[in-house]
This record gives structure tokens, C-alpha cells and sequence, in this order.
């Protein structure tokens, strides 16, 4: 668990929306990976000024000739039998390709269980920090806490990170508190997911949640109540959480089946999920 400081966004206008995704699941190296929708996804992050993302783990199958799990059916055809000496290296490195047109707009990377398995099993621990350094982004391990602060500047089109601001700046800042999780829940039903959603939600203090591992696109909205900084009034404290969706289609047709059809695992949206917030007003929208 990392606290991992601020990140600061600046943007000119009241009006800005600021889009906060999350690319969980990916599943690169697997035949089911959804590569030409992933793509479209990190173009359109990649072209809109307004976005910004997370990575959420599970960024490749990891899924090696040893492990139990292995099933050369389901390899991907980029992969040649030569990448299975050094898998780990050949699928990090599609990763990091894959990312690096967005990697100016990211705000760091989680691992997921995947990464976790192959890098002990391996010993190759330090595989998830090099994708970080070769990328420049923060290194989140498996979950972390971070605040997104946003610098309303008059005088600036550009919508873009930036640098702290001097002590005494006279531009409007307001920040919200971002918990990341790559997610760990075994549920196939839609109750049983919210319910591991919404537990992360009371047991950890923010204000926008990103949870991934399940493969699902789901939202929630809570709003506990408290006290005005006064005290003096009863105001709601929005928290919002997301499911965060995935890439890996677990019913690929195909004469041969993938892992999630041998287990007869629940159909799952293909795609990422987004938080909007406007900073001006503080509001925050799921869309998943």
C-alpha cells in the first residue's frame, strides 16, 4: 500500500471536465485480448486534452510454459515459440509500447495478480518497476492512495500536469483523493461485485475508487454525511467507485477455449471505465 503524494493538473476554465481512466486487464500475449479496441482507447486518451489515466495492472496473461494455467492455444500470434525463454521481458515490452503514446497524460502504474505470479515465480521482481522507469510513471505496487489537485490558471489554454506551485500562488487550486486498487474479489455475481466495491469504499478514505482484477464495468455512488468545517451544518461527502473494466474476452470464437470459458466464468463488458469531475464544483460522474 502506497500514499503517493499529489499530482497537479492545470486547466483555464470553470467549464473544464477533467476524465480520469483506468486500463486494467489488458491480457496482452492472450488470444482473447481485445488489442483493436485497447488501441482505440489509448487514441482517444491520447487526442482528448481533457484526459488522463492509471494503469491497473494484469497489463499482460504472464501465463508461462510452467505454470498450470498454460494453454498454447491461447497465445496470441505475435508471440513466437522463442518468447516463451523470456517472457516476461517480451510481454513488458509490448506493454510498454503500447503505452507510450499516453504516457505523458499518465499518473502511474499499478501490478495486478498476473505481474505478482510470474515476478515471484520467476524471480524477477523488479520486472513492474522497469516497465515504470522505461515509462517515467510512479510506481503504485498493488494499490495506493493519491490526490489529483487541479490549478484553475486564467491565463492558460493548456490543459496538461504540471509542476507544484510556488508557495502564495494566486491561481485556484482544489484537489480530490484518488484510491487505486488492482482488486480482489473471486465473485461472479453482480451483487457479490458491488458488495467487494463498496466494501473498498467504507474501509478506505477518498473520494473516487478504481477497482480492477474482476473484468466487470460497474459504478457506485455513496455520500456519507458530517459536519461543515464550522460544524455548523449536516453536508453529504461524495465518494464515487468504479469497477474498472478489462480487455479480455472470456467467450473468444474460437474452436479452442480460453481459461474464463473452460471456468464458465460470467460474460464481462469489454472496455475501461472513466471519472469525470468538474473541479470548479467538485462533481464527480461514472462513466463505465
Amino acid at each position: 500500500m502506497r500514499a503517493d503524494g499529489k499530482r497537479y493538473i492545470q486547466y483555464p476554465s470553470r467549464s473544464t471536465t477533467i476524465k480520469l481512466w483506468n486500463l486494467s486487464d489488458l491480457h496482452l500475449g492472450n488470444r482473447g485480448c481485445a488489442k483493436d479496441l485497447l488501441q482505440e482507447k489509448i487514441r482517444e486518451i491520447r487526442d482528448d486534452p481533457c484526459s488522463f489515466w492509471v494503469g491497473g495492472g494484469d497489463y499482460a496473461d504472464y501465463i508461462s510454459y510452467t505454470d498450470r494455467r498454460f494453454d498454447p492455444a491461447c497465445i496470441s500470434d505475435d508471440l513466437a515459440i522463442a518468447d516463451l525463454g523470456q517472457l516476461g521481458l517480451a510481454l513488458t515490452t509490448r506493454v510498454r509500447d503500447m503505452f507510450k503514446p499516453i504516457a505523458h497524460k499518465g499518473l502511474g502504474l499499478l501490478f495486478g495478480n498476473h505481474e505478482v505470479k510470474y515476478m515471484r515465480e520467476h524471480n524477477q521482481q523488479n520486472l513492474h518497476a522497469w516497465l515504470c522507469t522505461e515509462l517515467s510513471l510512479p510506481n503504485l505496487g498493488y494499490s495506493a492512495l493519491f490526490d489529483l489537485v487541479f490549478i484553475r490558471k486564467h491565463d492558460q489554454a493548456e490543459i496538461s500536469l504540471c509542476a507544484k506551485p510556488e508557495y502564495g500562488s494566486p491561481y485556484q487550486m482544489t484537489s480530490v483523493r484518488v484510491f487505486v486498487h488492482h482488486g480482489a474479489s473471486a465473485a461472479q455475481s453482480h451483487g457479490g461485485r458491488i458488495n467487494r466495491l463498496a466494501k473498498f469504499m467504507t474501509d478506505w478514505i477518498a473520494d473516487i475508487y478504481m477497482i480492477g482484477h474482476t473484468h466487470d464495468a460497474k459504478g457506485l455512488k455513496i455520500e456519507p454525511l458530517g459536519g461543515n468545517d464550522e460544524c455548523s451544518k449536516v453536508v453529504a461527502f461524495p465518494r464515487i467507485g468504479t469497477i474498472t473494466g478489462g480487455f479480455l474476452r472470456a467467450y473468444d470464437q474460437s474452436e479452442y477455449p480460453g481459461y474464463g470459458e473452460v471456468r464458465a466464468y460470467t460474460p464481462t463488458p469489454l472496455g475501461a471505465a472513466c471519472v469525470e469531475i468538474k473541479p470548479d464544483t467538485r462533481e464527480m460522474f461514472a462513466r463505465i
